[in-house]
């Protein structure tokens, strides 16, 4: 069977129109809506204007905003430091905390490696 140039054009359409349809399409999560979980700040030190809190969706979500030229550290939950919000706006996470790694996971569940102690030199990685 000879292949023309039409019959080429009309099998790289059909071809190209299938694998357009077969492309899955975004999933959407559910959005963040309350559980029976309770989560609450218990404090900001010291207190400032400069950034703000909450807790979004019940218990889904921490949210921090820090106003640009605000620096920020977040402390994990055996005393180290585990994300930096830097002046510039960026924000920083310590790999070497075990708050980052149990924080991964919405249970605690996360490994955790070895090199991740409260005690280890932070190890900062870019985020935002």
């Amino acid at each position: 069977m000879s292949s023309t140039p039409w019959r080429r054009a009309v099998i790289g359409v059909a071809a190209g129109v299938f694998g357009a349809a077969m492309l899955g399409s975004p999933a959407f999560a559910d959005p963040p809506a309350p559980t029976d979980y309770k989560s609450e700040i218990v404090s900001v030190e010291p207190p400032t204007s400069t950034i703000e809190t909450s807790i979004v969706g019940g218990d889904s979500f921490f949210e921090l905003t820090v106003a640009r030229g605000t620096a920020v550290v977040v402390i994990g939950y055996q005393g180290e430091e585990m994300l930096w919000f830097r002046t510039d706006g960026t924000v920083w996470e310590n790999r070497n905390s075990p708050s980052t790694y149990l924080n991964a996971d919405r249970l605690g569940g996360g490994g955790i490696p070895d090199r991740a102690t409260a005690d280890a030199e932070p190890d900062w990685t870019r985020v935002a």
